[in-house]
């Protein structure tokens, strides 16, 4: 079984700014971040003055094309801290199950392509 934490932690160590390559889109992946964060940003409505959460951010491949009041979390420390030094986002390290805000103090909250990463049904 693979330790995906420690895999993630790997990534945040990679010296590179691809924002693809950082959250698991290898060169050969024909994944396109814009694309996706367009189709999320209509299928949320999401505005300029929204507070939006993306939990399990990564090292910001999605929100580097959102234009809102941005804060992501991410388990993997590496991640957050690219996510940081390249986008300059609000980011903290936390775990999806254990989140440190108070509730209803976002307007919209998403997450992509995260799921299968999480140990169990319950945790998701």
């Amino acid at each position: 079984m693979f330790n995906w934490h420690d895999i993630w932690e790997k990534k945040g160590r990679i010296h590179t700014r691809d924002l693809t390559i950082l959250d698991g889109f290898e060169n050969n992946s024909d994944v396109n971040p814009k694309k996706i964060a367009l189709e999320i940003i209509n299928q949320l409505n999401i505005n300029k003055e929204d507070k939006v959460l993306e939990v399990g951010c990564g090292a910001g491949m999605i929100a580097q094309f959102l234009k809102c009041d941005y804060v992501g979390i991410d388990y993997s420390k590496g991640l957050v801290e690219k996510h940081i030094e390249i986008l300059n986002n609000s980011v903290l390290h936390c775990h999806a199950n254990d989140l440190p805000f108070k509730d209803k103090i976002f307007d919209k909250c998403f997450s992509y392509s995260i799921f299968q990463y999480f140990n169990n049904k319950k945790y998701a």
